[in-house]
């Protein structure tokens, strides 16, 4: 681990008083989870089989919104803090990936998942993917308190085109792009990435209806 990442993780359990999961910034959001999913579906749990380091669960598919599946899914489950606590008989809303030739599942960082009767809003939103607009956005805050920083100039380039955009009072920025690969370079002194950045800033590949997710960290402008 680089000198700086130990800096953001012990810099992130300091202020969120949480060991269980280092998690990235901006905050995950449907838009970007569905796109980095190998899996989205809703499905009820129909049995478990708990293992000394995870749990593997079943479930009956009842809706299908990204990947190929069947009429049933295994999906694995870890036995640590960001577990998902499914229940047997109950009806979930999963965006799993794959890794080592399965699907897996996590709640670490306050992802998508949860039960279905508590996700309207998230099932909502998939739907409306197929219209939504691909964007990049995100924010720049002061490193030790996530305050916002209004007024930084970034620089957003790719697909052969270059814009620039301006941080607003809650250090928020947002730019629609066409489906491509892009980069975002701050323009302001004193303004870097965030080692934690949901997307690497270098270098975000969106589809149609993806938001590609950036933070940055830099001092207050009036310290400048």
């Amino acid at each position: 681990m680089t000198r700086s990442l130990r800096h953001s993780v012990v810099l992130w359990l300091a202020l969120t008083g949480e060991a269980g999961a280092v998690c990235s910034q901006p905050a995950p959001r449907v838009c970007s989870e569905f796109f980095r999913a190998a899996a989205v579906f809703t499905g009820v749990v129909t049995s478990r089989l708990a293992g000394d380091d995870e749990t593997q669960f079943t479930l009956q598919v009842k809706e299908r919104f990204r990947g190929a599946l069947g009429e049933s899914v295994d999906v694995a489950v870890g036995n640590d803090s960001g577990r998902l606590d499914l229940k047997e008989g109950r009806e979930y809303l999963l965006f799993a990936r794959r890794a080592r030739g399965r699907l897996e599942a996590a709640d670490d960082c306050a992802g998508s998942s949860g039960p279905v009767e508590q996700a309207a809003e998230r099932i909502a939103a998939i739907r409306a993917l197929a219209d939504a607009p691909t964007t990049i956005e995100g924010r720049v805050t002061t490193r030790m308190n996530w305050r916002p920083v209004p007024g930084v100039k970034l620089e957003i380039s790719g697909n052969g085109r270059a814009g620039t955009v301006e941080t607003d009072e809650r250090g928020a920025f947002r730019l629609e792009v066409a489906p491509g690969t892009y980069s975002v370079r701050p323009l302001t002194p004193g303004v870097t990435a965030f080692d934690l950045s949901t997307d690497d800033p270098r270098r975000v590949t969106l589809e149609k209806g993806q938001c590609g997710l950036v933070q940055f960290v830099g001092a207050p402008m009036s310290d400048r």
